[in-house]
């Protein structure tokens, strides 16, 4: 992601947190991945393994790339089965490929195909999101919201 992308993670979290009573009981902030000087990263299955089995209402997850997806996903899968009022969020990169001159929508449309049949193949869907702009294969473009579906 890039520190645009995060800052707005983060004023999002912020805006939650300030909107609604003992706002810091509702919305853990972790990071997990390789760790980066002044930011202690937490170990990512352990992690998504913690807060799935306390999800009650809603799940918010923002990352970068899906590796394993299955693996990592299928307790959060059993945890929407078993919770039907659970909502989950996911929002991940989608990324252009160099020399990949194909429309942002097609490009999109094989990430969705990829991540259900790889990463997501149980029933229930999570929303899924991404930032179009990293598609975009012009210099100047807008912030918009994307959903792939």
């Amino acid at each position: 992601m890039t520190p645009a992308q995060i800052a707005i993670a983060l004023d999002a979290m912020a805006e939650i947190r300030g909107a609604g009573p003992d706002a810091a009981q509702l919305i853990e902030l972790v990071l997990s991945g390789p760790e980066v000087l002044a930011a202690p990263a937490s170990d990512t299955r352990a992690t998504m393994d913690a807060l799935i089995a306390s999800a009650t209402s809603e799940m918010f997850l923002v990352g970068y790339a899906v590796h394993n997806g299955a693996d990592l996903f299928e307790p959060l899968a059993q945890r929407m089965a078993a919770v039907e009022a659970l909502r989950v969020i996911i929002c991940l990169d989608i990324p252009r490929r160099p020399n990949d001159t194909s429309l942002e929508m097609e490009i999109a449309r094989r990430f969705a195909t990829e991540f259900r049949l790889k990463h997501w193949p149980w029933s229930r869907l999570p929303e899924l999101y991404y930032d179009p702009r990293a598609l975009s294969s012009g210099q100047d473009h807008q912030p918009q919201g994307g959903q792939t579906g």
